[in-house]
């Protein structure tokens, strides 16, 4: 999956309501599925939890960026403070007495829930929804995609160049010569402390860390100060507000069409519910 462009702008700011949108509404139609699937199983007479094949998952945001906060973390890398993103299927909380059922039983169950084979529209499961998501819809990815090309356009203009040999003019000065771009040191030093983490998560072990904690702390700190003698950042955002601006304001009909398909906001349907 493409990574949402990291930057704020008009354009990116339809993308991101619509994705909260879709996701919610998903969450209420799996709830509603999930309900409807138990009561058929009920008028079957069988005991059956409401549940859904869902993913839980859970995201930690640094709280870094400023340079006090950078002169103590870094990054947040070493320290395991970065965004960082953990998803696992829920259990199903059915297993249980299914597994205690006689094989006769348990039979009848599956029967009631799935259907007989080949005919999976007659069982209960089947009134649980499909989950289609916003990647699925055309018309967010046509938008997501312009808003990462005039991100990506945005980042190679001329104004940003000259800055980004600033920076780096900058980052050599402070004894830390080698990088292209602020987002080349961070993914050098994320390369560097995944690499140490054993299988891939957990804490990384002495000397290791120590020395990865201060080469995050050395790269990080020079980055976040040059960055603010040099304003790149700042620059490239204003960059990408301007390009994704005009480009809104060009396309202004056809974005109020789409609006105009979205789910209802969540607070919304959550009073038509009430």
């Amino acid at each position: 999956m493409t990574d949402e462009p990291t930057m704020a702008g008009p354009l990116n700011e339809y993308t991101a309501e619509y994705l909260a949108r879709t996701t919610a509404a998903a969450e209420r139609a799996r709830i509603a599925g999930a309900d409807a699937v138990a009561a058929c199983m009920h008028a079957q007479g069988f005991d059956h939890v409401p549940f859904g094949d869902t993913w839980s998952s859970g995201v930690v945001w640094a709280p870094g960026g400023d340079s006090a906060w950078t002169r103590e973390h870094g990054y947040g890398m070493v320290e395991g403070l970065g965004t960082s993103t953990s998803e696992q299927t829920a259990e199903d909380p059915n297993q249980e007495r299914v597994a205690a059922m006689s094989p006769a039983e348990r039979e009848a169950y599956q029967l009631a829930l799935d259907g007989p084979v080949g005919e999976p529209e007659r069982g209960c499961a089947a009134l649980q929804p499909d989950g289609d998501d916003a990647w699925s819809d055309e018309t967010f990815l046509h938008f997501f995609q312009e808003a990462s090309r005039l991100n990506a356009e945005a980042r190679e203009s001329p104004a940003v160049a000259a800055l980004e040999e600033e920076w780096r003019v900058c980052m050599d000065d402070a004894g830390v010569p080698g990088y292209e771009t602020p987002a080349d040191a961070r993914a050098d030093v994320q390369g560097k402390v995944d690499a140490a983490r054993p299988g891939g998560a957990g804490p990384i072990p002495e000397p290791r860390r120590s020395e990865l904690r201060e080469l995050e702390l050395r790269v990080a700190t020079a980055d976040v100060g040059c960055d603010e003698q040099v304003g790149l950042e700042r620059a490239v955002d204003d960059a990408m507000r301007t390009a994704q601006t005009a480009y809104v304001e060009e396309h202004r009909a056809e974005l109020d069409g789409w609006v105009l398909t979205w789910p209802e906001p969540a607070d919304d349907a959550d009073d038509a519910d009430d």
